[in-house]
C-alpha cells in the first residue's frame, strides 16, 4: 500500500520566503544598476531573475525535504505565481493561455530546482 502524498508546509513556506527574498534582492540590484547607468531592463532579464529566484528557492527547499523533492519544488513555482497573481488583484488572468503557460513553466523550473537541491542534499 502506498503512503499518501504529504507536503511539508513549513518547508514550503520557507522555500517561498527564500524565493521572494531573492526576487526582492534582484529587483533592488536591478533598480540600482538602471539608476546609475544608461542600461534599461528588458522583459527577458526580468523573466530570468524570476526563474532564477524560483530555481534557487526550490533548490533550498529540496535540500531541506526528505522526500518528494520534485513535488515541493513544483509547488514553490506554482505558489510563487499564484501569490504574484493575487497581489496583482486581477484574477481574470488565471483563465488566459499566457498565464497557464507561465504556470507550467514556473512549475517545471521549481521541479528542476527541487530535484537539484534534493539530489545534492542527499
Amino acid at each position: 500500500m502506498k503512503s499518501p502524498v504529504t507536503v511539508n508546509i513549513p518547508f514550503l513556506l520557507q522555500g517561498l520566503f527564500v524565493t521572494f527574498m531573492l526576487m526582492f534582492s534582484f529587483s533592488i540590484v536591478l533598480a540600482i544598476v538602471t539608476v546609475v547607468s544608461d542600461w534599461e531592463e528588458t522583459a527577458g532579464i526580468l523573466s530570468l531573475f524570476n526563474y532564477l529566484s524560483i530555481l534557487i528557492g526550490a533548490g533550498y527547499l529540496g535540500k531541506r525535504c526528505q522526500s518528494k523533492f520534485w513535488l515541493h519544488g513544483a509547488l514553490v513555482g506554482v505558489g510563487y505565481l499564484l501569490i504574484l497573481t493575487l497581489l496583482r488583484a486581477d484574477l481574470s488572468t488565471m483563465i488566459q493561455w499566457a498565464w497557464i503557460k507561465q504556470l507550467l513553466i514556473t512549475a517545471i523550473v521549481g521541479m528542476v530546482g527541487g530535484l537539484f537541491g534534493g539530489v545534492s542534499g542527499s
